[in-house]
């Protein structure tokens, strides 16, 4: 292998490796992704309770050496339950307080070295309680020293909408009929139908259709944590709409009734007996 062969292996596997510490740097924070700066790690929320949100360093743009940054979040939802620094500044003094209701105030400095540009890890983990969940914006604002104008991204209690109900009553109906769909939906800030409707209230209802051939509705919830969606197939036939056959079990108990039923009128009827249900 030549001098040049070698030196032009070297200048592709740099540029490898600089393309893979680059792709390590991103960070995927469920709605996008940030490559470098300040963010929140959202917490889905099944169930009441405490939830730990941690605030992440990723690929530094400058050496940190002093921070402070403001939370806000929805008191109604959340209750700020304390904090700790997490292990990127392990040798730094820091502290956080719940300057007024709803808004924590995080700050620290470094005692002996600033770390260096490039730097990632958990820069501090704070505590809530969740009364309820539903979807709620945590906002990471006035960041100030080492921390200003770094990009961020706030973080979701994660809650997507939850769809208890969607029906088509009836579900086949004859060329013109009309069919009623309803639903039932808890957490949705904006809800549609397709096809036609369209827009319909997020809180839940009903309203008729008159599909002119055989559909499949999709029903779409959002909100700002995500989508949650629900289908129903109805049918528009041209003949009467099969009535649903029976079960082999549910069958063989009505033959066995109905023939006990023909027993005993046959016998009433030789002896002259009435008939008694």
């Amino acid at each position: 292998m030549d001098g040049k062969t070698i030196r032009a292996s070297r200048e592709w596997l740099a540029l490898f490796l600089i393309l893979l510490l680059t792709a390590a740097t991103a960070v995927d924070v469920g709605a996008g992704t940030i490559e470098r700066g300040l963010y929140l790690a959202e917490n889905a929320c099944p169930s009441p309770g405490q939830y730990v949100f941690e605030v992440h360093v990723v690929d530094a743009p400058n050496d940190l050496g002093a921070f402070m940054f403001e939370v806000r979040f929805d008191t109604a939802v959340l209750s700020f339950d304390g904090g700790e620094k997490g292990p990127l500044i392990s040798g730094f003094v820091s502290d956080h307080n719940e300057i007024v209701p709803g808004v924590i105030r995080v700050g620290g400095y470094y005692l002996s070295n600033k770390l260096p540009s490039g730097c990632s890890g958990v820069l501090y983990r704070l505590v809530f309680t969740a009364a309820q969940c539903i979807c709620s914006r945590l906002e990471l604002i006035n960041l100030k020293d080492s921390v200003a104008g770094w990009d961020v991204h706030d973080a979701f209690l994660k809650v997507d909408p939850v769809i208890g109900r969607f029906t088509a009553t009836p579900e086949c109906i004859k060329p013109g009929g009309n069919l009623t769909l309803s639903w039932a939906v808890e957490g949705a800030e904006s809800m549609s139908i397709t096809p036609d409707p369209g827009s319909v209230d997020p809180s839940g209802g009903s309203l008729q259709v008159s599909p002119s051939q055989s559909t499949t509705y999709i029903l779409r919830a959002l909100n700002a944590c995500g989508e949650t969606t629900a289908a129903v197939k109805v049918s528009v036939e041209q003949d009467a709409c099969a009535v649903p056959a029976l079960s082999k079990w549910g069958a063989m108990i009505i033959a066995v009734l109905l023939g006990g039923v023909c027993v005993r009128f046959l016998r009433r009827r030789k002896t002259g007996e009435r008939l008694k249900w």
